[in-house]
């Protein structure tokens, strides 16, 4: 263990020296990872070649799976790691031909090893509600996290950088490499599946499949939440159906005690010709009148029981750069501003917003953002009141303001500077 433990960090030490990270991969296949397809193969492998950097090489060969010579991957990764690789199956070796038998993915600052990307069908290994999961999720500093889909362990060493011990569901060999080639093994605990894992969470993600109109399943796995823990679901929903919020609500009997989050970030249409092992259910047994399916992410976050409860929901596009911490925010902000907040102490301030424009006609703002959720469209009193959160004035000085201004109570200007909190992160 202690000589496969120092190749794979010589391995990641390499990768990053090559430049083989998150980041790079966009500008140079000029599109996103999801988005590869086996079509685009040969044109994309022809790009990498013409870049010809040392990023551009390792992404044609753990990407795209194109071979390459001996010489030229030593030079890359170093001679100890590749022979590492080799003994353990991940990379096959012909007449001095290097071939990838698993890809390598950068994500989040670590690396990833897993099933090809690009095999028979047209999924990448990382799909794109796990993918999504992965930029969203609100990982904070807690002691225990668990995963429950079974597979290469992401989200499981994902959760361990900030858990004191993070569990997966079903031990696999990548699993296992997943977490000593990120240097999360002391804190990566992987049980079988039909085994119990006691106690309660700070964090638990999962993605399932189409909900079942009956799913106790989110029910008992909220319950295993500590309070101010998140379950965090990748979910796929029938389009038209019960927006997923009522179902969230119904299977946790009732709203007080929750809070309650949806991120919709795509949507797709459905027949007879998708791929019924990307979609997970039978297409056959559809009733007819469903025009397709949407993708959502689904945070419940539990609070003390006797809380009253919030929810909200956004669409947003569908997550290319890490927004952990955004959601985060995002979740902590619907929790402050459920009830009335603080007028006289508090002095609100621009937080993740990069511009406000205000129409002197209209009297309408438009708040667009450093990252993450689409710009906002403000009435002119939540933008008053947002031009005017610059630190210096308390709340209730803008409230008092407001409510002059346009005529309010002041009751409903301080529930637009509420809202203006939920909405655009108002701190």
């Amino acid at each position: 263990m202690t000589t496969l433990r120092r190749s794979l960090a010589g391995l990641t030490s390499s990768l990053q020296a090559a430049g083989y990270e998150a980041p790079a991969l966009r500008p140079i296949l000029k599109r996103g990872i999801l988005d590869i397809t086996p079509e685009l193969l040969p044109a994309l492998v022809r790009r990498c070649q013409r870049e010809g950097s040392p990023a551009a090489r390792l992404i044609a060969f753990w990407l795209l799976l194109e071979p390459a010579p001996r010489c030229e991957m030593v030079d890359l990764m170093g001679s100890e790691a590749l022979e590492t690789l080799v003994e353990q199956g991940l990379v096959q070796e012909e007449s001095g031909t290097f071939r990838a038998r698993a890809s390598l993915y950068p994500l989040l600052g670590g690396y990833y090893l897993a099933d090809p990307v690009l095999s028979p069908g047209n999924t990448p290994w990382l799909s794109a509600p796990e993918y999504a999961l992965a930029l969203t999720a609100p990982r904070t500093s807690g002691e225990e996290a668990v995963d429950l889909n079974p597979g290469c362990g992401v989200q499981t060493v994902l959760n361990a950088g900030h858990h004191r011990k993070s569990w997966g569901r079903r031990v696999t060999p990548l699993s296992l490499l997943n977490a000593l080639l990120n240097d999360r093994e002391d804190s990566c605990r992987f049980a079988a599946m039909e085994e119990v894992i006691p106690g309660t969470f700070h964090l638990i993600t999962a993605r399932l499949p189409f909900l079942s109109e009956d799913s106790p399943l989110v029910s008992e796995l909220a319950q295993r939440l500590e309070v101010g823990g998140t379950l965090a679901l990748a979910v796929r929903q029938l389009i038209p159906d019960q927006p997923l919020l009522d179902r969230a609500e119904r299977w946790l009997g009732g709203q007080n005690g929750w809070g309650l989050a949806q991120l919709e970030h795509s949507r797709r249409a459905l027949s007879l010709k998708t791929p019924l092992s990307d979609l997970g259910f039978d297409m056959a047994g559809l009733q007819a009148g469903f025009q397709g399916a949407a993708e959502s992410l689904l945070f419940i976050r539990r609070l003390e029981s006797s809380r009253p409860g919030w929810r909200t929901c956004l669409t947003i596009t569908p997550p290319q750069k890490p927004i952990s911490d955004l959601v985060d925010a995002w979740l902590e902000a619907q929790e402050r501003f459920s009830q009335a907040p603080p007028l006289a102490s508090w002095r609100p301030r621009w937080s993740y917003t990069e511009r406000l424009f205000l129409d002197s006609r209209s009297g309408l703002g438009y708040a667009d953002f450093t990252r993450g959720f689409q710009s906002a469209v403000l009435d002119p009193a939540s933008a008053f009141l947002l031009n005017r959160s610059d630190g210096t004035r308390s709340a209730e000085e803008l409230v008092k303001a407001c409510a002059e201004e346009y005529a309010l109570t002041r009751s409903q200007a301080a529930e637009s500077l509420a809202e203006l909190g939920r909405r655009v992160l108002v701190v």
